[in-house]
């Protein structure tokens, strides 16, 4: 394989879409200039309802798609922000604060980080996991 040259100056054009986990071993990285990796967020709120089964069996088949087709890089669900503890730890402070960092109405339940060959794909993907688990989704690109 090539190893393609980083740039010398940031800019995030340069940066998106040259660098991906490596889905054999997912630990460390491999170059590929084709490939864009992304973070899908499942947004809800202290209200939210618990899944369905039929939820459940939707975001099930949702993983399996794009796990057959080499799209996942990792998913998860993620506790409530309630139990969550903020670390403090910059020079001269040592706090552990309990809670969220920003208490909003809604959060970040669960993600996933995806690749994928451009941005429409992505949009795609984001849509397509906002219907299986009947929540908002935010898409967001990953750089380095």
């Amino acid at each position: 394989m090539k190893a393609i040259s980083t740039p010398t100056k940031f800019k995030p054009e340069n940066v998106m879409g040259k660098f991906y986990r490596n889905p054999s071993s997912d630990l460390g990285f491999a170059f590929n200039i084709s490939l864009m990796r992304f973070l899908i967020s499942v947004i809800a709120t202290k209200t939210s309802p618990a899944h369905t089964d039929e939820e459940i069996k939707a975001i099930d088949d949702f993983n399996d798609k794009i796990e057959d087709a080499g799209q996942r890089i990792f998913a998860c669900g993620m506790d409530a922000p309630d139990n969550a503890f903020v670390f403090d730890y910059r020079i001269g402070k040592s706090e552990v604060i309990p809670g969220p960092l920003h208490p909003t109405t809604e959060f970040v339940s669960g993600f996933w980080i995806i690749k994928v060959d451009d941005l429409e794909t992505a949009k795609q993907l984001a849509a397509e996991g906002s219907a299986a688990c009947n929540r908002k989704t935010e898409l967001r690109p990953l750089h380095g």
